[in-house]
């Protein structure tokens, strides 16, 4: 399709000769179109070596609605293309050419969105691996919490078994000092039955038994007093152990809040930066 230059509006013609000076102002990579109000391409510049997006004659397809809107409100308008529309993202402005108060046509400048639209998605992902990142912390987080409930329980329970400990002995000892006295008893008993002769001879034998069940109830509550030392001394290993998992546990939770603060931070930082190119 040709165009008939002489019968295009006088504004629309002034400002297609002006268009090559003009372009000299805007970056290598930037894409003109001038449209009449029909929407047909009657000119446009593109940076050299490009195919032209559209010929002359065309007629200009803008989905978004913003030519009809700029011809309506003679404002100009940004106006972004998915890569959909023309196998690569473009965004860019419409603008007026006025000749007076009328709208005389609209000229299209737009370059590629590509590198921004890779941004943007790089952004994006930055984002949802900085979201899971934190759910992961958060999940350490509970995790660690739960282990310092478990701990406390832990250090609860060996306490009390070591006051337990600690009362099984006193008990030990009381047995075993009651195992002294009734020996000394049978001691005594044995002397006084030596003494009452042919008499005395069956309460000797009482009283022989009754130092043998002494001397082993004594040699009993010896034996059970050292295992009682041993579980005390491994309660205390166990504690030991405890107090120090629940410190690292603790520590860790200090440095998990520090890294979610971080994360807060990148996350903030990523989602001003998908705003920034948008």
């Amino acid at each position: 399709m040709t165009i008939d230059y002489e019968q295009i509006n006088p504004a629309l013609a002034k400002f297609l000769e002006q268009l090559p000076a003009f372009y000299q102002l805007l970056d290598d990579t930037s894409y003109v179109l001038i449209l009449d109000t029909e929407g047909t391409v009657v000119g446009y510049q593109i940076p050299a070596g490009s195919e032209p997006l559209q010929n002359i004659g065309d007629h200009f397809e803008d989905p978004s609605g913003g030519f009809d809107e700029v011809l309506r409100t003679g404002v100009r308008k940004y106006n972004y293309l998915p890569k959909e529309v023309m196998g690569t993202a473009f965004e860019g402005y419409l603008a007026p050419i006025m000749d007076g108060s009328e709208v005389a046509g609209v000229a299209v400048y737009s370059h590629s969105a590509a590198e921004k639209d890779a941004i943007s998605s790089i952004a994006k992902e930055f984002k949802g691996a900085v979201e899971e990142i934190g759910t992961s912390v958060d999940d350490m987080i509970g995790g660690i919490a739960k282990v310092n409930d478990i701990l406390g329980q832990i250090t609860t329970q060996t306490e009390s078994i070591g006051e337990d400990v600690k009362t099984a002995g006193t008990i030990v000892k009381n047995i075993s000092g009651n195992a002294a006295h009734s020996n000394i008893l049978a001691l005594n008993a044995t002397i006084e039955a030596a003494r009452s002769g042919e008499a005395g001879r069956g309460f000797s034998v009482v009283a022989s038994e009754m130092s043998k069940l002494a001397n082993d109830s004594g040699a009993s509550a010896k034996k059970i007093s050292e295992t009682l030392k041993l579980i005390e001394a491994d309660i205390k290993v166990i504690t030991d152990g405890v107090n120090t998992s629940d410190t690292v546990a603790s520590e860790n939770l200090d440095m998990t809040d520090t890294i979610r603060e971080k994360l807060a931070k990148c996350l903030e930082l990523a989602e001003s930066l998908e705003s920034s190119i948008k």
